[in-house]
């Protein structure tokens, strides 16, 4: 994907291990990657730092883990514990529409 970016930087969130997780990012902000660092799970976005935030959620599911019946973007997965917990993380594009 192609994308023209001007003005924009690099950041980095740490993103707690809970099945939903509401985080607060600057508009717009593109997330590109997702990393495991010292067992804790590293989102890196590019993103406008003057933009104003927005909340953005994201589901952290295990095997066997219900999905919401939502719009979601895949995102990556995360291996703890040498591989016996494993972590398939999405964001919701319809956090409105996850409400049960």
């Amino acid at each position: 994907m192609v994308q023209e970016i001007a003005s924009h930087v690099i950041w980095h969130y740490d993103v707690p291990i809970s099945e939903c997780v509401d985080l607060t990012l600057p508009v717009g902000a593109i997330i590109f990657d997702l990393e495991l660092f010292d067992n804790s799970i590293k989102l890196f976005v590019l993103c406008d730092e003057d933009a104003p935030p927005e909340s953005r959620e994201l589901l952290i599911l295990s095997h066997g883990t219900y999905m919401p019946s939502v719009k979601v973007e895949y995102l990556g997965t995360v291996s703890l514990l040498d591989g016996n917990l494993i972590y398939h993380v999405f964001e919701n594009l319809e956090p409105e529409q996850n409400s049960g």
